[in-house]
């Protein structure tokens, strides 16, 4: 009788380290970050951090102390996550985690590698370089964030959030710093830690012989009572995974996506009533096109029903001249002087979709959601004896609806199309992809987007659109 207690026991004492230590520990990582990016999404695209402040202004001066802490940060962050690998006791008991110094390595080596192999495919030019600042002109990826995250997510996947929650809030920290001293677009910071990012989830594994603390409840014939119980080295890790049960479809996904967007039209009126139509299209185009990147969080709450949370910020900026006098913005540009111009949008959506027939080859999706996006423009003279913007906050329901075939096992084909069509304001998002399945967590996309966006306000008419194939990597848990 007391075998078969402490056998039951024993199973109970399994089911508590397996959630301690599988789907548990996934979900808490997963909504630390996702909190951490939330707050990240606030506070870059609140007005405060606008085209006219040190976020993005054509004029403005960055603050160097801010610049240097990022810096610092850059090389800090990776070389403390290689660093504390000597420092945190290993299976054997020495002070040495050996697979985590090798997880590193792997980790923010492909990081470092892939940000540099971007930057000379891209050769995208730094926001900076148009007002004649001698900064490096590759901007795409950023490479200090990319650092900075790479590093932060092997704290954090490795040692827990005590240390990872500190070292993300670092590297947001210099992401925003390379924002504000104009040496990156935002969706070069998207880049960047999308790949830091990726990586780690790749290469890098929870430490899993530290000690796992469990409280069971315990019946035997005396009465009953808790048991507490420390489980060990390799042993324990080894009965933990053999107890996990990985579901079959996944919970969550995070997808990366990027690519070269053409510039196809870019008409701007302001103000709407009196202000002189003009298109950016007919400027220079020296980041035409330009590399923009996306990152999208799925939530699949069953087979049918799914959550999507999609953040795409897309600037521009160019130079050239108008042929004919321009009024914007209150101000008047004379023509055949030489101009500088910077655009953004940056669009946050959030949406719902269900899956008709998820057991069939074919997959049929429809849904709604919304829409909040914030446009901004400036002109300004080369020499900048002037210069004037506008901006425009708008929240828009939008529908979605999609269509596909499963060719293989791990190849689809979709279509896929996201928007609305009001009188003062329209949103066309349609795309045609390919999608290859890569084992049960990885996915790859590759895709062509039509991107049109319509704005009609008293302050602003502006008539957008993009021409956009990409690649997307996606990992799924």
């Amino acid at each position: 009788m007391v075998s078969n207690k402490l056998i039951e026991f024993k199973q109970q004492i399994g089911r508590c380290k397996m959630y301690q230590t599988g789907v548990y520990q996934k979900i808490r990582y997963f909504w630390v970050r996702l909190i951490i990016i939330a707050i990240a999404s606030a506070f870059f695209v609140s007005p405060q951090y606008g085209i006219n402040s040190a976020y993005a202004g054509l004029q403005e001066t960055p603050d160097e102390d801010i610049t240097k802490v990022g810096d610092f940060f850059q090389w800090f962050l990776p070389a403390a996550a290689f660093g504390s690998t000597f420092f945190v006791r290993g299976p054997d008991g020495k002070m040495w985690d050996k697979e985590g110094t090798w997880q590193s390595l792997k980790s923010i080596g492909s990081t470092v590698i892939t940000t540099q192999a971007l930057k000379e495919i891209t050769e995208k030019i730094r926001p900076r370089s148009f007002t004649g600042s001698t900064v490096s002109a590759i901007s795409f990826p950023s490479g200090h964030t990319s650092a900075a995250f790479s590093g932060a997510a092997f704290i954090n996947t490795r040692y827990g959030p005590w240390w990872g929650v500190p070292s993300y809030a670092a590297a947001l920290f210099t992401a925003y710093s390379r924002v504000q001293a104009s040496a990156h677009f935002l969706d070069d910071f998207t880049a960047g830690a999308a790949i830091g990012l990726m990586y780690n989830w790749l290469w890098v594994t929870p430490q899993s012989w530290s000690g796992k603390f469990a409280i069971a409840p315990i019946a035997l014939d005396e009465g009953t009572g808790l048991q507490v119980t420390m489980a060990m080295g390799d042993d324990a890790k080894k009965d933990a995974d053999a107890q996990k049960i990985k579901p079959k479809d996944p919970r969550f996904r995070f997808n990366f996506g990027f690519g070269p967007a053409y510039l196809e039209k870019n008409e701007i009126t302001s103000p709407t009533s009196g202000g002189t139509t003009f298109d950016l299209y007919d400027f220079d185009r020296i980041n035409d096109p330009t590399t923009t990147a996306g990152i999208e969080f799925d939530i699949f709450l069953n087979k049918h029903n799914e959550l999507s949370f999609f953040w795409l910020p897309l600037e521009t900026r160019d130079t050239g001249q108008f042929s004919n006098d321009v009024f914007f913005a209150g101000q008047t540009f004379p023509a055949n002087t030489d101009m500088v111009s910077a655009w953004q949008q940056n669009e946050i959506r959030a949406r719902y979709r269900y899956n008709i027939i998820p057991e069939s080859n074919w997959q049929i999706k429809l849904g709604a959601g919304l829409m909040v996006q914030y446009t901004e423009i400036e002109l300004a003279t080369a020499n900048f004896s002037q210069l004037a913007g506008v901006d425009d906050w708008v929240a828009l329901p939008i529908l979605n609806g999609s269509i596909g075939y499963k060719i293989t096992p791990w190849l689809t084909f979709s279509v896929d199309a996201e928007g609305i069509y009001l009188s003062d304001d329209a949103m066309i998002d349609a795309i045609a992809a390919f999608n290859f399945k890569i084992g049960h967590s990885w996915d790859i996309t590759l895709g062509y987007e039509y991107y049109a966006r319509d704005i009609e306000t008293s302050d602003l008419t502006n008539h957008v659109i993009y021409n956009v194939p990409y690649l997307a990597v996606a990992h799924s848990w």
